[in-house]
């Protein structure tokens, strides 16, 4: 279980509560993409079922983030390069379980 957030309150206060999550690692950008609009189609990296590990209970954000990494973006890098020889870059994901 892992502290994933925020949640809505009545009085409009977020809460960040454990919830059962799925951890994958070496996910592809796009992979991580399609995983995200199949599972609750809110293809964000901040809300929804399926979010980025470095998003997953920021409380400060309150505004649909993009995923922050695409397949142009090499190993090990955060600047796209477009070279056919490298190797995309990955993600760590998490994915809310139903139970």
């Amino acid at each position: 279980m892992l502290p994933i957030g925020p949640w809505k309150t009545k009085n409009g206060g977020q809460l960040t509560l454990p919830r059962n999550v799925m951890a994958l690692t070496g996910v592809t950008p796009s992979l991580a993409r399609m995983i995200d609009a199949q599972a609750d189609t809110q293809a964000d990296a901040r809300f929804g079922r399926v979010r980025v590990n470095t998003m997953a209970n920021a409380t400060g954000m309150t505004t649909r983030q993009e995923w922050p990494l695409n397949d142009a973006v090499a190993f090990g890098d955060t600047t796209a390069s477009y070279r056919d020889e490298s190797q995309v870059a990955v993600l760590a994901v998490y994915v809310q379980m139903s139970r």
